[in-house]
């Protein structure tokens, strides 16, 4: 079995190297592990201002995660985002972040009174993060196509649930992006013929 994180998702790397060293202290194969070269990359700037936008909002808070993820998909829908493939090559991450990292470093010091991110040890610690990930990340929408034509079984799963979704959801208490089953498509980058039954889970 092939365990593939689409190319619609946000991933933060930090987090997910725990889980995967959590995965091999237990002796759990992650062979099957990959990750699409697409996928954005939550930064640690995304992180302190998700942090500091909700604290800022005092009782109007929306209830976030605080881990960075709205601010993430706000940069990729800017076309400021930074992407898994770009943690694979240093002098690409370094002129990827160079714009984002200055403006989010002018937030977080001027409006929200936090210290500035340096970008040397940002990018040092996130090339590490792409050594290790290397080895998992692939084509995403290729990986899915070769998949279908070669007639495998393919499940698409998507977390939170159609009220949290963007559009379609009890805005502005949602999620980032589309969770319904639609958004399988755009997230994995494949035609709505592709898929031939919908599951949906209520709690």
């Amino acid at each position: 079995t092939i365990c593939l994180i689409g190319s619609g998702t946000v991933i933060d790397p930090k987090v997910m190297l725990k889980e995967i060293d959590m995965l091999l202290e237990n002796n759990i194969d992650i062979s099957g592990l990959q990750l699409a070269s697409t996928a954005h990359v939550t930064m640690p700037y995304h992180r302190l201002l998700d942090e500091a936008i909700e604290k800022k909002r005092g009782a109007k808070r929306i209830g976030t995660t605080g881990r960075g993820i709205g601010p993430t998909y706000s940069d990729k829908a800017q076309r400021n985002g930074v992407r898994v493939i770009d943690l694979l090559d240093a002098q690409r991450l370094r002129e990827r972040i160079k714009g984002p990292l200055e403006e989010k470093n002018q937030l977080l010091t001027k409006v929200y009174g936090m210290p500035p991110l340096q970008k040397e040890d940002v990018i040092a610690e996130y090339l590490k993060y792409g050594e290790r990930l290397a080895p998992h990340v692939v084509d995403c929408t290729r990986t899915v196509h070769n998949a279908a034509r070669n007639r495998k079984n393919i499940l698409f799963e998507g977390a939170q649930g159609t009220l949290l979704d963007l559009d379609h959801g009890t805005y502005p208490y949602v999620t980032s992006s589309n969770p319904v089953s639609g958004g399988a498509c755009i997230g994995a980058g494949v035609g709505p013929t592709l898929i031939d039954r919908v599951i949906g889970v209520a709690k």
